[in-house]
Order: C-alpha cells, then sequence, then structure tokens
C-alpha cells in the first residue's frame, strides 16, 4: 500500500511539504556555498514528502 501525507489546512487538504536544498533539490547535499533552505526550488516547483510504501 501506498501512503501520502496531508495536513487539514483551512478546510483543504494539501500535500506535506519538505525542506531541502533549493539549487541542488537534495535533502542534505548543497550545490554551492550559495545554495540555501526552502519548500520551493530556484524554479518555483514545491518539494512534497515522497510517496511512503505501507506494508499490511
Amino acid at each position: 500500500m501506498l501512503c501520502d501525507r496531508f495536513v487539514l489546512a483551512g478546510g483543504e487538504l494539501k500535500p506535506v511539504l519538505e525542506v531541502r536544498y533549493r539549487r541542488s533539490r537534495h535533502k542534505g547535499r548543497p550545490d554551492s556555498g550559495k545554495d540555501s533552505l526552502g519548500t520551493r526550488d530556484m524554479e518555483g516547483r514545491a518539494f512534497h514528502e515522497p510517496t511512503r510504501t505501507s506494508s499490511p
């Protein structure tokens, strides 16, 4: 079974966002000294928490 997490915000279910380095798009590896953390990459695309597998 695949599971995604959602948050109820203002009466809407929204996927959980994840913080990553904006330039490299990685959680723990910056691209350079100028790379900063955020919930969106340099082109404005959101980082969503990855889908998880749940065993029955």
